[in-house]
């Protein structure tokens, strides 16, 4: 059998012509996409996309297949914890105001309770 390998970072993309490179006039080379294969990995859908903010993922942690919660941050912006309920048909957007200038990791330990 053919072995597939995906290797991915907040610098690259998938999309129907393949794998690509971007970057943003905020913070060169930093951008956040988040994508999801339902067949494995023969096919991805982009769920996310922010390439203006130059915020850049940390973290991403599933309850289930449709609970979700994503850490993203910046140099000099305020970091950002997103979830999901419906498997990333939708992110609410929730700005940490501790006055931290990072969050690296979040874990989604219940249907509703997420730490970060």
């Amino acid at each position: 059998p053919e072995t597939r390998s995906h290797a991915f970072s907040s610098r690259l993309s998938v999309d129907s012509k393949g794998i690509s490179a971007r970057s943003s006039d905020n913070a060169p080379g930093a951008w956040a996409q988040i994508i999801k294969s339902t067949d494995g990995g023969l096919t991805w859908s982009v769920m996310y996309s922010d390439v203006e903010s130059g915020r850049y993922p940390n973290d991403i942690h599933c309850y289930d297949e449709t609970r979700c919660a994503t850490l993203l941050e910046a140099t000099g912006t305020t970091p950002l914890i997103l979830t999901t309920t419906d498997g990333g048909e939708t992110w609410t957007t929730f700005e940490d105001t501790s006055g931290s200038e990072s969050l690296m990791a979040v874990r989604h330990v219940g249907e509703s309770e997420i730490w970060a």
